[in-house]
């Protein structure tokens, strides 16, 4: 995977990771992406949004890049509102 991303140079690649934890931080890998995007996903995600709303603004944050891709690193130790993002 760290091949492909530094591959990137057709389309723009953001990663975050999981973590390793017992109780991992809520949204971890979106937190780790948020400082990449535009206000508007960052809003979002500082303002506890609705999870259909804060995947709408990663969705429209991402759109001026296209294409993009996005990278969950360690998607086992995801906590519950992650794994809702990504369903």
């Amino acid at each position: 995977m760290r091949a492909f991303c530094e591959r990137r140079d057709q389309a723009r690649v953001l990663a975050g990771s999981c973590d390793a934890l017992f109780t991992p931080r809520p949204l971890g890998p979106l937190l780790d992406i948020a400082d990449n995007l535009d206000g508007d996903f960052r809003q979002a995600l500082s303002a506890e949004s609705a999870l259909h709303e804060l995947v709408g603004a990663l969705v429209r944050s991402l759109a001026p890049h296209a294409p993009a891709v996005v990278v969950f690193e360690d998607v086992h130790w995801a906590d519950e509102a992650t794994l809702d993002v990504l369903r």
